[in-house]
């Protein structure tokens, strides 16, 4: 029998109602966890992979929730769009 299996009472929780209507940025503002890793495209298929180390960052969510909601102005988050030819 695996270790984290449901018999051993580690099952995944349900998600609260509460946090069941989230958007995806709402979701990754209140994380107490930051991932940070860089995802291709694999040759055959939509399939996707991961390249590289995964960078695993606590977050200290008590100040995050003391100034929602913001505008996204004011939220620090930066668009980028990569090009492979710089013409």
């Amino acid at each position: 029998m695996p270790a984290q299996a449901t018999c051993n009472n580690l099952a995944v929780p349900a998600i609260p109602s509460a946090l069941a209507n989230l958007t995806d940025l709402e979701s990754k503002l209140i994380a107490k966890r930051l991932l940070f890793m860089k995802i291709f495209k694999l040759p055959k298929g939509a399939h996707q992979g991961i390249k590289g180390s995964v960078v695993n960052v606590p977050a200290d969510v008590t100040k995050i929730a003391s100034v929602l909601p913001r505008v996204p102005s004011q939220s620090g988050l930066i668009g980028l769009k990569l090009k492979r030819d710089l013409k």
